[in-house]
Order: C-alpha cells, then sequence, then structure tokens
C-alpha cells in the first residue's frame, strides 16, 4: 500500500491524537477512491492551498463481512488500485506527496466522526448519484454524513475543477440557511456571482387574494437587509430572486437556467423520533441537483 501510494501515514480513528477544545479549522476531504470523488479533492484542495488551510484527505473503506465466518470481516481489495489511479486523475503525481490516510468502517459515521475529532471545519465529499435502490436502503452517504455532521459539508460535483464561482444561496430565513450563505460567500472567495434567492410556496401563503401582493416585497426587503449584514468582498456581485412555486423544483430550474455552480441551503428538519433531519428540499437538492451542494447544519 505505501509502496503504490506513497502515502505518509495510515491511520485509524483510534490512532489519533484528540483535538477536543480546540476551534474547527482546516477541511476533511473524503474519498472512496471512485471517479466520482475527483472533483471533491481538486476543489477541496483547491479552497485550502488559496485559504492556506490545513487540509486532510481520508479514504474510508467500509469492511466486508465473510458469510462463512460470524463476526469475521475483510477489506476491499481494490481501494490501493482505485486511490492510485485516483491520484493520477486528480494531482500531479511527481510534484504532489497526496498526503492521505484510510480509515475502516461505516463511511457516514467514519467521515462525521473524524471530522468532529480532528475539529474540522468542513467536510468535502463527492456528489454521488444514486439509484432508487440506494435511497430505499438508505445508502446514500452524502446524506447520512450530511444527517451526521456538526460542520458544513461540501458536495462537489464530480466535473467540477474549479472553485464554485456562480452560487445560488437557497434563503428561508432559517439559522441554518444564513450561516450556509455566510459560508458560501467564504468558499466563493474575492470574485463570483451571488443570488440571494427564497421560494414563496404557490399555496401554503396564509394569506389571503388580498393581501398576497404585499409578501413578495417584504421578502425583497429582508434578502436586501441580509445582504448587507454580510461580508460580502466588493468584486463579487449579488442579486435578488424571489421564485414562486415548490421550492426544490423551483431552486433547481433557477441554478440550471442561470449556471450556478454551487447551491447553499440550510439542512433543517425535525424528525420526533430522531430529533435534528436533513429536510425534503437539502435532499431533492443533494439528489437532483447538476452542480455542488452546500449544507450547513441545523
Amino acid at each position: 500500500m505505501r509502496a503504490i501510494l506513497d502515502l505518509p501515514t495510515t491511520a485509524t480513528l483510534n490512532e489519533r491524537e484528540s483535538f477536543t477544545g480546540r476551534e474547527r479549522v482546516g477541511l476533511l476531504i473524503a474519498t472512496d477512491g471512485r471517479p466520482a470523488a475527483d472533483g471533491a479533492i481538486i476543489v477541496g484542495r483547491s479552497i485550502a492551498h488559496r485559504d492556506g488551510e490545513p487540509q486532510e484527505l481520508v479514504a474510508v473503506e467500509a469492511l466486508e463481512r465473510l458469510s462463512e465466518r460470524p463476526g469475521g470481516t475483510i477489506i476491499q481489495h481494490d481501494l490501493p488500485l482505485r486511490l492510485a489511479q485516483q491520484r493520477a486523475r486528480t494531482t500531479d503525481v511527481a510534484r504532489d506527496s497526496w498526503p492521505l490516510s484510510i480509515a475502516y468502517g461505516s463511511p457516514d459515521a467514519t467521515i462525521a466522526e473524524l471530522a468532529d475529532h480532528t475539529q474540522r471545519r468542513l467536510i468535502v465529499l463527492g456528489l454521488h448519484v444514486h439509484p432508487r435502490r440506494d435511497r430505499w436502503l438508505g445508502r446514500e452517504t452524502v446524506l447520512r454524513v450530511m444527517q451526521r455532521a456538526s460542520c458544513p459539508v461540501l458536495a462537489v460535483d464530480s466535473n467540477r475543477r474549479t472553485i464554485p464561482r456562480r452560487t445560488l444561496l437557497a434563503i428561508d430565513f432559517s439559522p441554518s440557511s444564513i450561516a450556509a450563505a455566510a459560508e458560501a460567500l467564504r468558499l466563493v472567495g474575492d470574485t463570483g456571482l451571488v443570488y440571494f434567492a427564497h421560494v414563496i410556496p404557490r399555496t401554503a401563503v396564509p394569506f389571503d387574494a388580498g393581501v398576497q401582493p404585499i409578501y413578495e416585497p417584504d421578502v425583497r426587503m429582508r434578502l436586501a437587509l441580509l445582504e448587507r449584514g454580510l461580508d460580502i468582498p466588493p468584486n463579487v456581485d449579488t442579486r435578488i430572486a424571489v421564485l414562486r412555486g415548490d421550492p426544490a423544483r423551483e431552486l433547481l430550474a433557477f441554478a440550471e437556467q442561470e449556471g450556478m455552480e454551487l447551491i447553499a441551503t440550510g439542512s433543517h428538519g425535525q424528525s420526533a423520533v430522531r430529533g435534528p433531519v436533513i429536510g425534503s428540499v437539502p435532499t431533492a437538492l443533494v439528489r437532483a441537483a447538476r452542480c455542488s451542494v452546500l449544507v450547513m447544519p441545523t
């Protein structure tokens, strides 16, 4: 493994030093060695280099149980090959040491726990397109990481090779959506185009027909106040968009129409049994977006 990948370290979670109590800093970039994670590696490392932040690249491999040996496990043996191929696709092998560690276990739990353990401020991973069967079986790793994570999660479109500049901020005025806006602005950097967008439901607004027209100007005013309250670099162009209809559908259509490279949203949702969950809108965005998606925990 070390000879093939030139890895400086190979570690499991229980071998890591605890960083409890430290301020969150740096990026945790997660991969399984497959092409869908290539964009996450390139964009995540670009963000870290631009901002002078520490980065940690980790490959997470699920353990596979042997039916003839109850309780026994084996490691999927194609991981070293996948990682070697991914390194060749995403880095300059001759110049980049590609420091990477390997953790074994459930990918979603391992990624979220590692980010907490090392106090990373952002998790970056690939935006996978899953078949319906995976949805039924709860195998959507990105959504499961977002469910568990206590820091924002950036799911990067597999085709993206540069830091997103054209960004759609999905604002419902919840604390998590406002925090997502601030984090997205941090990701965009010094230049870019940012839309502050709110979707007015067509049927769920509790006003009669005579009061309804007042709602949109009020939303525009609130979005403008939010825009003025955020730290926006002078070379970032900001615009306001008020949409009508189903929130996820309208946001996806607008992002496609305007060529957005990133959609940022809060993760708000609540279950009486499980507590905070990923809401229906961010779930739909992660499943259907043709661009990267940033989700901020509640």
